[in-house]
């Protein structure tokens, strides 16, 4: 999961790389606040 920065926006937004996920779901299920949700 890589960080961004995007001009205007204060707050940082996180996205899952898709070349480098490999659909097992560990983030998902390690997401401290349950921000990560897979979908198909």
């Amino acid at each position: 999961i890589r960080m961004a920065k995007y001009e205007g926006i204060d707050d940082l937004k996180s996205f899952i790389d898709p070349d480098k996920c490999v659909g097992c779901s560990v983030c998902a299920q390690t997401c401290p606040v349950g921000a990560i949700k897979r979908s198909e």
